[in-house]
């Protein structure tokens, strides 16, 4: 805290005292962190490590060596290691409650630097955490889904996301594919997709006119979920491959039993505005208050999520 202190000078005529002669400000220890994002992935009873955060320290008494202890929430830290005199690494340790706003502690020796309240817990990915909101099959190369101002068929396919869930949560890692086991796309490392927040996965282009975080284009630069008889499956699985999340099968243009693709129209979830509800697909244009035939990104009416 900062102050001021009197001085009290000793000459051969006496004492001069100086009332509040040196003002003094001690500089606390302070920590920042590399990652802006809304939350951070503990780690999982699968085994899967939590989020790598580094931290920096500023004004700690004595630079950082090895040795350093982190504490996330009051649980120790997993690979905690120091870059340098002053940036610490660390993985995001199991067992933290999702949503649970948490304090960081770095300690060296008796030396200690708090971050209160730091870090927010993202919230577990689980079956119907995710919902799988719109997607079209064949843009039949008219509809700019992408908004780059080229219409293409494979650019302009997309598949949107919408969190069904009451808290930010975490897709980085996260692999949609198809019925026939192709990746077509791993959700970038830090993927927040905040509640009722919608994250759309284009097969092409340059995306245009979206919000910070919402589009990304499939890392092998085509989705290609076939129109063929039969139909397909759009999937969602953990990072680690191992469990489905999403399996939904819609069947070729013109047979029965399903939901069929229509060229040029995307398939909507028509229980989009109330997403306790199990999804359930029709055309794009025939669910009540739409606007056009597509909406990647925004809602069936053309208004914005949150």
């Amino acid at each position: 805290m900062a102050g001021t202190v009197d001085v009290a000078l000793l000459c051969p005529e006496g004492v001069l005292d100086l009332p509040s002669a040196i003002t003094y400000d001690p500089k606390l220890p302070t920590m920042t962190f590399d990652l802006a994002a809304g939350c951070f992935d503990a780690a999982r009873p699968s085994g899967e490590e939590g989020t790598t955060i580094t931290a920096t320290v500023a004004d700690f008494p004595a630079p950082l060596a090895p040795g350093a202890r982190v504490t996330v929430g009051g649980a120790p830290a997993g690979n905690v290691t120091v870059v340098d005199s002053t940036t610490i690494s660390f993985d995001m340790p199991a067992g933290l409650t999702a949503g649970a706003v948490v304090d960081v502690v770095v300690t060296q020796g008796a030396e200690s630097v708090t971050a209160a309240g730091a870090l927010t817990v993202c919230g577990a990915i689980t079956t119907g955490t995710i919902i799988l909101n719109e997607f079209i099959v064949n843009p039949g190369g008219t509809v700019d889904a992408n908004g780059d101002g080229v219409a293409n068929v494979t650019a302009d396919e997309f598949v949107e996301f919408v969190n069904a869930s009451a808290l930010p949560v975490d897709l980085g890692g996260y692999i949609m594919a198809d019925g026939g086991a192709a990746v077509r796309h791993r959700f970038l490392p830090g993927t927040i997709l905040q509640p009722g927040a919608a994250i759309v996965v284009f097969g092409g282009g340059t995306p245009v006119g979206f919000a910070p975080g919402v589009a990304q284009v499939a890392a092998g630069a085509t989705l290609s979920f076939s129109n063929a008889s039969g139909g397909d499956e759009v999937i969602l699985r953990t990072p680690d491959g191992a469990t489905e999340l999403i399996n939904y099968h819609y069947r070729g243009n013109g047979e029965v039993g399903g939901q069929e693709w229509v060229p040029m129209v995307s398939l909507q979830n028509i229980n989009e505005g109330n997403l306790a509800l199990a999804p359930v697909y029709d055309q794009h244009n025939l669910v009540a208050g739409a606007v056009g035939d597509v909406s990647p990104g925004l809602k069936v009416d053309g208004t914005a999520f949150p």
